[in-house]
């Protein structure tokens, strides 16, 4: 539970968890002073930008959007040509005739809208399961550049309105990233669908 929690924010919640767990001890021990802070700074947005394993991770993003993308423009195809089709019959199909093809017709079409939002869907949870294990990977990372530099809290560069530069760490996290987790596997996007993808070519 603790992990998960740290995975989803970022390791906020862990140290909030952390905290409180500590809270009553401290309360019963009192003379027992805090540690003066000793900060490092790291800009997180560019280290999931520039580091190997945020790159692999978007261009397989990239990868699968294409993929599907390309499967789905079939799909879209073959809707238009039934489309096309329903407006040349309604001339000479019977009223009841026409009615029954176009409620099948809005029956794929229903279908199709349905497989666009569960593959989008896929693609976003396949997504965020990557960058849950890159976020995990960076707090590890800091944590150890922060330890080495004997700092106890690590904070986001961008809260600095000044700072002396040798507490960015922000390379540091980088190269090092590289160096022990330079890629991260984007898990295939498990696509949830009612209804046979090949249904609207039907």
């Amino acid at each position: 539970m603790i992990a998960a929690l740290a995975r989803r924010h970022g390791g906020a919640a862990f140290a909030i968890l952390i905290m409180s767990s500590l809270m009553p001890v401290l309360a019963q021990t009192p003379g027992i002073p805090l540690p003066q802070p000793v900060i490092v700074l790291v800009d997180s947005q560019l280290v999931t930008q520039q580091c190997l394993a945020g790159q692999a991770i978007r261009n397989q993003h990239d990868q699968y959007r294409q993929a599907i993308q390309t499967d789905l423009e079939a799909d879209h195809r073959a809707l238009k040509q039934k489309e096309d089709e329903l407006v040349r019959e309604k001339a000479v199909l019977s009223h009841e005739s026409w009615q029954a093809k176009a409620r099948d017709f809005e029956q794929h079409v229903i279908d199709y809208n349905q497989r666009v939002a569960h593959s989008n869907l896929a693609i976003e949870r396949a997504y965020g399961v990557a960058m849950a294990e890159l976020w995990r990977d960076f707090t590890a990372v800091s944590a150890e550049i922060a330890g080495e530099e004997g700092a106890n809290l690590v904070l986001p560069i961008q809260q600095a309105v000044y700072l002396d530069p040798r507490m960015d760490q922000t390379q540091a996290v980088i190269e090092r990233m590289n160096k022990k987790y330079p890629v991260i596997v984007f898990p295939p996007p498990a696509i949830e669908t009612d209804r046979s993808p090949s249904a609207v070519k039907n």
